[in-house]
C-alpha cells in the first residue's frame, strides 16, 4: 500500500465530530478482524468475515505466524522508519504488505489480547481496561494477572462463573487444534502463568522464552519440524516497556524495533523460506507522550471523590468513572470546569454507538461498563493513586508513553504481512 493510500485509510477511521480522534473500525479494518483472517488462512471459518483491507492475510498457508508486538503503534513504526538508519526495518517494510488498522477500545493490552486470542469483541468478552471493577468479585481487579488488586496470588481464573462465557466461546488455538492442526503460543517466561495467559492460551502448546533469540529459534524449529499445518502466536513486550519508561519516539525504542525485525528476516525468514509460511505482524495499541505536569491525580480532588462510587478504573488515557445516583449533572459540570479539554462521555452511549464491538446487543451485562468514560485532553492523562492503598506496588505516575485512548498514536497500528 502506497503512503498516500495509507493516509487515506487512516483518515477513514476518524471519529466524526471529534477532531484528531479515531474510533475502532470493527468489520472495516480493526485488530478484532485479524483472528478471523488468521483462521481462514488455515481453512477454518473465522465466523465474522474478513474486510477487504485484510483479505490477503486469509490466503491459504501451510504455517501461519502472528507476531504481536505490544505497543508498536503506526506512529512509532513510522518514526523509527523515517528518523533512524535501521536496515532491517526498512528492508522488511519494502518486502511486505503494510496496512494500517485500528485497535479496539480501550486501546490497551488486556482488552486487545483477549480479542486477538478469541475473535471476540470487547463487549463480548468483557475485559474492559487494565484495571476493572468486577461485580461478581466485589473488587477492583488487575486484568493482566486476573486477580483482585493487591492480591496477585488469588487468581480468578478458577472462578468458573466470571470467565465462563470466554471458555464457552473458546480460543482460536482450540479451534485450530480441534481441526487436527498444531497451535503454539510463545510468551515471555515471566508471564507464562499469568491469569491472562492461562485464559487466552487454552488449546495451545506453550513455549515460554527468555530472549528474542530463544523465541525465534524455537519458532523456526517448530515450523520446520511440524508435518501438519500449524499456527504460531508470538507475543513480544519490549517495545511497550521501553515506550512507557523512555518514550515511544526515542532511539532506544527504534533500535529495539529494528532488532525484532532482524530476527524476523534472518533467524526466521532465511530458515523457513519456501515452507509456505505467512508472517503477520501487528500490535495491540500505540503510545502517546504525556507530559508529567499534565497527569491529573483525581484522588486529590475531594469534591470529585465524593461523587464517585469507587476508584477510577481503566487506563490513564481512558479512565472509567462510576458516579453516585443523582450526581450525574454535578459530575459533568465539575469535569468541564476543573479539567479543561477533557470530555466525559456516557459509557453506555459509546457501547450503543459501537465503540466496544459490533453486536449492539441490548442483552449485554451493563455492569461491566462504568457510568462515564473520560477522554483526556491531548498529552494529558488521569490517574487515581488511591488504588495504591489496595496494591502498594501499583504506580503509573512516572510513565512517559501512555495508551488506552482514541488518538492516532494510540489507536492506529500496523498490520504487516510477508510470505516466506
Amino acid at each position: 500500500m502506497k503512503d498516500d493510500d495509507v493516509e487515506g485509510v487512516i483518515a477513514s477511521y476518524g471519529w466524526k465530530g471529534m477532531d484528531g480522534l479515531y474510533r475502532p473500525a470493527f468489520g472495516r479494518g480493526s485488530i478484532a478482524d485479524i483472528p478471523g483472517a488468521l483462521l481462514e488462512s488455515l481453512g477454518i471459518n473465522g465466523g465474522k468475515g474478513v474486510p477487504e483491507s485484510l483479505r490477503h492475510i486469509s490466503e491459504p498457508a501451510d504455517h501461519t505466524v502472528f507476531i504481536l508486538i505490544d505497543g508498536l503503534g503506526h506512529s512509532t513504526f513510522q518514526y523509527a522508519l523515517n528518523n533512524c538508519r535501521l536496515g532491517n526495518l526498512k528492508a522488511f517494510r519494502k518486502e511486505s504488505v503494510y496496512v494500517p488498522a485500528t485497535s479496539i477500545f480501550p486501546s490497551t493490552t488486556s482488552t486487545a489480547t483477549v480479542t486477538l486470542h478469541t475473535g471476540m469483541d470487547p463487549e463480548e468478552h468483557g475485559i474492559i481496561g487494565y484495571i476493572q471493577y468486577l461485580k461478581d468479585v466485589g473488587s477492583v481487579c488487575n486484568m493482566i494477572s486476573l486477580s483482585p488488586l493487591g492480591l496477585r496470588n488469588r487468581s480468578l481464573v478458577e472462578n468458573s462463573k466470571i470467565f465462563s462465557h470466554i471458555s464457552r466461546h473458546g480460543t482460536i488455538h482450540e479451534k485450530i487444534s480441534g481441526e487436527g492442526m498444531d497451535s503454539f503460543l510463545y510468551m515471555p517466561y515471566n508471564i507464562r502463568n499469568s491469569g491472562l495467559t492461562r485464559i487466552t492460551g487454552r488449546g495451545s502448546v506453550l513455549r515460554p522464552y527468555h530472549s528474542l533469540s530463544h523465541m525465534f529459534t524455537d519458532l523456526k524449529n517448530d515450523i520446520l519440524s511440524t508435518v501438519r499445518r500449524s499456527f504460531h502466536f508470538c507475543y513480544i513486550s519490549s517495545v511497550d516497556t521501553i515506550s512507557h519508561k523512555i518514550g515511544p519516539y526515542t532511539q532506544e525504542t527504534a533500535e529495539d524495533i529494528d532488532s525484532i525485525f532482524y530476527f524476523i528476516r534472518h533467524v526466521l525468514g532465511e530458515n523457513v523460506s519456501g515452507s509456505g509460511t505467512t508472517v503477520v505482524i501487528s500490535a495491540d495499541h500505540g503510545h502517546t507522550v504525556v507530559n508529567q505536569d499534565r497527569v491529573h491525580d483525581i484522588s486529590r480532588d475531594r469534591k470529585l471523590r465524593r461523587m464517585m462510587i469507587s476508584p477510577a478504573t481503566g487506563d490513564e488515557r481512558a479512565p472509567f468513572i462510576r458516579v453516585r445516583e443523582t450526581k450525574d449533572g454535578d459530575f459533568l459540570a465539575h469535569i468541564e470546569k476543573q479539567y479543561p479539554g477533557h470530555t466525559a462521555v456516557s459509557s453506555r452511549q459509546l457501547m450503543r454507538e459501537g465503540f466496544f464491538g459490533r453486536t449492539s446487543s441490548t442483552g449485554l451485562d451493563m455492569d461491566m461498563f462504568s457510568d462515564y468514560t473520560i477522554i483526556p485532553a491531548q498529552n494529558s492523562g488521569i490517574i487515581d493513586t488511591s488504588l495504591s492503598a489496595l496494591d502498594p506496588e501499583w504506580s503509573n505516575i512516572d510513565m512517559i508513553g501512555m495508551h488506552g485512548g482514541f488518538s492516532l498514536e494510540e489507536m492506529i497500528v500496523p498490520v504487516i504481512t510477508r510470505k516466506f
